[in-house]
């Protein structure tokens, strides 16, 4: 039976910024909005401002995490930790003996068995990076994310259920933040409002959990 291979997600934290959105996006949106006779509340910005803030941090988090970076990593990480077993192997006498006084079984329990373990996890997890894509970029959840938020905003600020019609409200309005956030301008995001519209957004104390209703 063949592995199936895996793809690879964005994971970490970053720590969020401050970000200030420009007068044009703004008034871009209310323009938007106003065609269909809607204003946004103060709240419905704030709530674009964190949503664009968690996509930046995003997009730092996998732009540092690259296929070829997760494997580099472990790579160095398994080379620091057989150098470290050479410097264990070179100590003297007298450092050994101190080192018993301070953990039960000395320096024979600190090679053969953290050490060991340690080398071992990082081999293992190297031959399970096998299974993923070896090049390209990490599957891009910022970017979802980003739209279910704007879609949950439109919701709760603007009194709107957002829908997946072709160059809608939502779509507009997103396209004016993609447009911004990313410096590149676009006409149509419809694959990615579909899929926004298929995320579950539950909030509870301050934390925000996303669920694919179904998995593409």
């Amino acid at each position: 039976m063949t592995d199936m291979k895996r793809d690879w997600t964005s994971a970490g934290a970053g720590a969020a910024v401050e970000i200030e959105i420009s007068p044009d996006m703004t008034q871009h949106i209310c323009t938007t909005l106003a065609h269909s006779s809607l204003k946004p509340s103060d709240d419905f910005f704030v709530a674009i401002r964190r949503a664009i803030s968690q996509f930046c941090t995003g997009k730092e988090i996998a732009d540092l995490s690259s296929p070829s970076v997760i494997r580099s990593n472990l790579n160095s990480a398994k080379k620091a930790a057989n150098q470290l077993n050479d410097k264990l192997n070179k100590l003297d006498h007298n450092s050994r003996l101190l080192i018993s006084e301070v953990m039960e079984g000395g320096i024979k329990h600190m090679q053969f068995s953290l050490l060991d373990q340690i080398s071992k996890a990082l081999t293992d997890a190297s031959v399970i990076a096998e299974k993923y894509p070896k090049r390209g970029r990490l599957r891009e959840d910022y970017r979802l994310w980003l739209a279910v938020d704007v879609a949950d905003a439109i919701r709760e600020y603007i009194g709107v259920e957002p829908s997946s019609t072709k160059d809608g409200l939502f779509e507009s309005i997103l396209c004016i933040i993609l447009a911004e956030v990313t410096g590149q301008e676009t006409t149509s995001h419809h694959e990615l409002v579909r899929k926004a519209l298929q995320v579950k957004i539950t909030k509870s104390n301050g934390l925000v959990e996303y669920s694919r209703i179904k998995d593409d």
